[in-house]
């Protein structure tokens, strides 16, 4: 376990962990914040919702939903980093709900929280392939009226992508750091870019200021306040997967500080960001009613609309495609360490398999082919149903919302003084930063469950609780058949010596930490 007494460049968890062979510690700081911004990608997010956000609240929706989400998002981000200045694991979420449980439900209550974790980040490797599948397919029918898109189409666009992120990170790991350097560089110049070209195009024919931060628009048959609390949904969608450098940490050189700093401000410029982006695509949009009816991706319509040609709608949407690219390939780096760490622990069938660190290429290649395979099962249940597919996507949201919840529940039910100092420490607004977050995250996970219109069909319905089922009642019964007497739960390690106790703050402090985790 980490605390303060150690030293900046502490070693991360697990370098002890069964012998478990060590990754080189590769990602600074820099490289950091560009896979937690790109990951989150709160731009691109929006650019590919608003079809979704315009007639859930129209753009009061859109805008003042990610003001408030991003506010509250914040509470989230600030909980889980003073969590995680304290113990920096790759295992994060399903690590710290076992770390600050008590004993007689610590097993069962982090195995699973490790379940609902991994399959999250599976499904989430899963929406990035499926946004670039969409709007490549989208560039088709814009050039094209007589294409008729086939949802084969789309699924060879995910398999590319997905392929092409496998190959990245097996063959160009050393570069990942640069690559993710670049990622951020690219991602904020295209906001610029895209902007600024998006309010010369239309500088004739601006949108009024009163329609941007004042227009309504409810076209879904709930309520309206009901309908601009499911626009603020897709902010919330936007502004997800925060954790991702977390599950990261053993590569990193300064962990207890560099993670922590590195969500907030994650979520800090992804918000900024997100807002510049939408008050320009608000102020450009030409037509609304076409972007929500448009059979295009919404902001491929709305570039074509601004410029008035295909090919600078293309060329403007190509930036947002590349970005998607490089987002996908940075899931696949994160998802393939979480999996790796939950392995370790005998969460999953054939843990020793996939826990194993490929030392030549430098990760762990195993858990990194299971997460493409997950991702090419979820584009398979594709083929079958479009339904099933966005139940799954729509799931991850849920699932790594209930990963944030559980181990920041366990420190407003227990009380915070169970987490022991840290390098970072919210002070004595942590309780109310806490109970704020958890109540943002029930609520959200409870709204994420409804369907966009009131009236629903069978293709239309929400069935992201399936899929959520479908999870747990695996977990429940592979827990039954094995992991209830093998899986490992993590320990805490001070001066050499196994806790399988809680731990107060007192005691803690008077020992130097081994800066492991078991």
């Amino acid at each position: 376990m980490a605390n303060a007494n150690n030293q900046e460049g502490s070693t991360a968890p697990y370098h002890s962990f069964g012998g478990q062979e060590i990754l080189r510690k590769k990602f600074g700081f820099l490289s950091q914040l560009g896979i937690a911004f790109v990951i989150l990608t709160t731009w691109t997010s929006m650019s590919a919702s608003m079809n979704i956000a315009l007639p859930s609240g129209g753009s009061v929706a859109v805008l003042y939903g990610l003001i408030l989400s991003g506010f509250l998002t914040m509470t989230v981000a600030l909980s889980l980093a003073e969590i995680c200045s304290v113990y920096p694991t790759n295992g994060g979420q399903y690590e710290w709900t076992a770390l600050l449980s008590h004993p007689s439900y610590r097993r069962s209550l982090s195995y699973m929280c490790g379940w609902t974790v991994v399959a999250s980040w599976w499904a989430l490797a899963a929406s990035g392939p499926s946004l670039f599948g969409n709007m490549a397919i989208s560039f088709l029918e814009l050039f094209n009226t007589d294409y008729v898109a086939r949802r084969w189409h789309e699924f060879l666009f995910c398999i590319s992508v997905e392929i092409s992120a496998f190959f990245i990170n097996t063959f160009l790991t050393p570069a990942l750091p640069v690559l993710s350097e670049l990622a951020l560089y690219l991602s904020l110049s295209g906001l610029v870019g895209i902007s600024i070209s998006l309010l010369v195009l239309t500088r004739h024919s601006y949108q009024s200021a009163r329609s941007v931060f004042t227009g309504f628009i409810n076209e879904t048959g709930w309520p309206d306040g009901f309908a601009w609390i499911l626009g603020l949904l897709q902010s919330c969608f936007s502004l997800t997967a925060y954790d991702a450098v977390v599950h990261l940490v053993e590569e990193m050189p300064h962990p207890q500080m560099d993670a922590p700093r590195t969500m907030i401000i994650a979520v800090a410029l992804g918000t900024l960001t997100g807002f510049v982006f939408c008050v320009c695509v608000l102020f450009s949009i030409q037509d609304v009613q076409s972007v929500i009816k448009s059979a295009y991706s919404p902001i491929v319509s709305i570039f074509y609309q601004a410029s008035g040609s295909k090919g600078g709608a293309v060329g403007l949407a190509t930036v947002i495609l590349i970005i998607i690219w490089f987002s996908a390939s940075e899931v696949v780096t994160t998802s393939a360490r979480l999996t790796a760490a939950f392995a370790r622990h005998h969460g999953m069938p054939f843990g020793s398999i996939f826990a194993k660190n490929n030392t030549r290429l430098d990760l762990p290649w195993n858990a990194m082919v299971l997460t493409v395979a997950m991702v090419t099962v979820f584009g398979l249940i594709y083929l079958g149903t479009s339904a099933a597919f966005d139940a799954i996507v729509s799931a991850c949201v849920v699932g790594l919302n209930t990963s944030y919840a559980m181990p920041i529940a366990l420190l407003v039910i227990r009380g915070r003084q169970i987490l022991p100092q840290g390098r970072f420490r919210l002070g004595r607004w942590g309780y109310a930063i806490n109970v704020i977050a958890l109540v943002f995250l029930v609520v959200t996970n409870v709204l994420f469950l409804f369907p966009t219109q009131a009236h629903t069909t069978g293709s239309s319905m929400n069935y992201a609780i399936a899929a959520i089922a479908v999870v747990y009642l695996f977990a429940g019964v592979y827990w039954y058949l094995y992991a209830h007497k093998h899986y490992i739960v993590p320990h805490v390690v001070i001066d050499g010596i196994e806790s399988d106790s809680d731990i107060p703050q007192t005691d803690l402090g008077k020992g130097e930490a081994t800066g492991e985790t078991k």
